[in-house]
């Protein structure tokens, strides 16, 4: 009887190591990868910047000190468009 269970389990056995060896020689699947390295620079000259421009004024009366005020601050903005500073 320990024949027969023997003679019955070794088909068993020799099926599992030849699936084992098998699974071993499979070919693995592959791994696509795609590695990107980048390094950029950019320069170039400044084209725009923004001023804030205030004058103040004392006077007797708001009508004096703000005709004073227009007058001086045009007069800032026109120093400005000399050096070559336009407004936009």
């Amino acid at each position: 009887m320990t024949f027969l269970k023997l003679a019955c389990l070794a088909p068993v056995l020799a099926g599992l190591s030849l699936r084992v060896a098998l699974a071993q020689n499979a070919p693995k699947p592959q791994v696509s990868t795609l590695t990107v390295t980048g390094n950029g620079q950019s320069k170039a000259a400044p084209d725009i910047a923004y001023v804030t421009v205030g004058v103040t004024t004392e006077g007797k009366k708001a009508q004096e000190a703000a005709a004073s005020n227009a007058h001086l601050t045009q007069q800032v903005m026109d120093a400005l468009k000399k050096l070559g500073i336009g407004d936009r």
